[in-house]
């Protein structure tokens, strides 16, 4: 498992420099931000972005921008009322409503996103985000080195694939088999399944970081 850890990471300071990013969320418990202040979610609000934010040789693409966004509930539950947050590749907003399972807030066009202490993923709650199929595998051997006398058995991984359904950015409908990007704040995945329709959704396989 220890050279495997050196494989990945190396591998990682290679997709740091090429991935193009996108996010993506658990479509279990997302929670709806209202931004007043905001463009309304149409197919005519959004904004130009480098796929890279250090790299903008690589490239750009859109962001759907929009007054109703999506945010991963975990990160939702933190949020106080009152607090100034960042969107990622956006800007701030400050929640100034966080009752009844909704939050809402309002767009602060000149905010610093280095005062504040949350950076969010999120997405626009637009009619073309993409369906995902977030897959992350683990080791089939929990233990790096196995010594005489032990019975490999007794250390295989009985969970070693774990699947959850996301929605994705609609860019990401553009992707083709073995592609590579890093999902922002939840690692590098590749493309195994291209999006074909919601009931055949995007499915992404995590690649491993080195980290144990």
């Amino acid at each position: 498992n220890m050279e495997w850890d050196t494989f990945w990471a190396t591998n990682k300071k290679y997709l740091e420099r090429n991935a193009p990013r996108y996010m993506a969320l658990f479509k279990e418990g997302a929670v709806e931000l209202e931004i007043a202040g905001a463009p309304l979610s149409s197919t005519l609000s959004a904004l130009t972005i480098p796929i890279h934010p250090q790299r903008p040789e690589l490239g750009y693409r859109v962001l759907r921008v929009g007054e109703k966004v999506l945010l991963e509930g975990d990160d939702a539950k933190a949020i106080k009322e009152g607090e100034e947050v960042t969107l990622m590749r956006w800007g701030n907003v400050r929640v100034t409503s966080a009752a009844g399972g909704k939050l809402k807030g309002e767009f602060v066009p000149n905010g610093d996103f280095k005062k504040t202490k949350k950076k969010l993923t999120w997405l626009a709650n637009v009619d073309d985000i993409v369906p995902v199929k977030l897959t992350e595998f683990d080791y089939l051997i929990t233990k790096p080195k196995i010594e005489d006398g032990e019975d490999f058995k007794n250390f295989v991984n009985p969970h070693t694939m774990a699947e959850s359904d996301g929605l994705g950015d609609p860019g990401l409908r553009l992707l083709q088999k073995g592609d590579v990007i890093q999902l922002e704040r939840r690692g590098f995945f590749r493309c195994d399944q291209p999006y074909i329709g919601p009931q055949k959704p995007l499915v992404l396989y995590m690649i491993p970081d080195g980290k144990t």
